[in-house]
């Protein structure tokens, strides 16, 4: 798009804002979606801590972790998994040792 159609683009949507009287997002509003779409995009908390700027993960997650529900079932799953294959390996070392 050539910068006239992105400048009319702009000013439309300034007008649509307008006329609908909703205010403009600010700094805040767009970080705070910036941090929602990582973590639904799945970026780990320690990669968002630092895109974000913060001085440690703990402020990220304080902030943000109300995003992440549901991740409770994941983690279980993925704990049962790698024990199950933990295990099995163990088994097979015990066979080829055996």
């Amino acid at each position: 798009m050539a910068r006239a159609g992105v400048l009319k683009t702009v000013r439309s949507g300034r007008d649509g804002v307008t006329r609908v009287e909703l205010l403009q997002p600010i700094t805040h509003e767009c970080r705070h979606t910036f941090a929602s779409l990582m973590i639904a995009a799945g970026v780990n908390a320690k990669a968002l801590s630092t895109y974000m700027g913060h001085a440690n993960i703990s402020i990220t997650l304080d902030r943000y972790a109300h995003l992440m529900p549901g991740d409770e079932d994941e983690a279980a799953g993925r704990l049962d998994a790698y024990l199950e294959r933990a295990d099995t390996a163990a088994r097979l070392a015990q066979v080829v040792e055996g």
